[in-house]
């Protein structure tokens, strides 16, 4: 590792395409792109771009692109991936891939790009972020989390609501209310930790997957354990029973 301009090493974070199981990861090697770094510097003009706290704000943060053309309308009372929606995913049902949720005055939507982060530091948190730098798609309601990536890990979707007004509007209309194209910035994940240390992003290898996924498989069934426990406490328990190293492989990928 390589040390940062306040004498502290970065910190490395490994990152995979990853779902339920290797076999089933389709994603892998195939249309997902490794998230790219964000240099926010160069996405804005004037003089916050010298500005410290803004500059600060975006550090340890990536971006991640959609991997395909994706449309949603209202039609037969649901919204529905629209029909000139061409996904070109030979072997993956488009139902593992989008996921619509109806509720009562709002649609949710997830879209799976099962982008996975772990750190073998403690106390690393990524969270997701709108792509506030990009283009942000003001008919919808952003949803966003965070958690500690050495204690728990699981893949991160892009997920979204349509609200009420938007809605609304989708009936009126036969035409593509919401839209996005392929490689757009749809999210931003960004890493906080410890001491303010910069991250470095490796690509794991089959094997350090393997190894991943033997570990979260086991641990599928702790948030059911919610309603009884604090979700701390959950986390607290894998904490101390996970491997002591998942990134083991940094040779594969260290272009970045």
């Amino acid at each position: 590792m390589q040390k940062t301009s306040v004498g502290m090493l970065n910190i490395d974070i490994g990152w995979a395409s990853w779902s339920k199981s290797i076999e089933r990861s389709h994603w892998r090697e195939v249309v997902q792109d490794k998230p790219e770094k964000l240099i926010a510097q160069q996405l804005v003009e004037g003089d916050i771009k010298h500005c410290p706290a803004f500059a600060a704000f975006y550090k340890n943060t990536f971006a991640i692109k959609i991997p395909f053309d994706l449309s949603l309308c209202y039609q037969a009372d649901k919204v529905r991936i629209s029909p000139h929606t061409n996904l070109q995913l030979n072997s993956v049902d488009v139902e593992d891939i989008i996921q619509i949720i109806d509720t009562d005055n709002s649609v949710t939507i997830q879209i799976m790009l099962n982008n996975t982060f772990v750190s073998d530091t403690p106390y690393v948190e990524v969270e997701t972020l709108p792509p506030s730098l990009h283009s942000l798609h003001e008919e919808i309601r952003y949803m966003n989390g965070r958690f500690d990536c050495h204690a728990w890990q699981r893949p991160l979707q892009f997920g979204f609501q349509i609200p009420k007004e938007t809605l609304d509007n989708m009936k009126k209309t036969s035409e593509n209310i919401i839209s996005f194209k392929k490689d757009d910035v749809v999210m931003y994940v960004r890493f906080n930790t410890p001491k303010k240390q910069s991250v470095k992003l490796y690509t794991m290898d089959a094997d350090d997957v393997e190894n991943l996924t033997k570990h979260v498989n086991r641990n599928m069934s702790l948030p059911n354990m919610i309603r009884n426990f604090n979700f701390a406490e959950v986390i607290d328990r894998v904490r101390y029973r996970r491997p002591k190293k998942f990134l083991r492989n940094k040779k594969y990928d260290n272009d970045q």
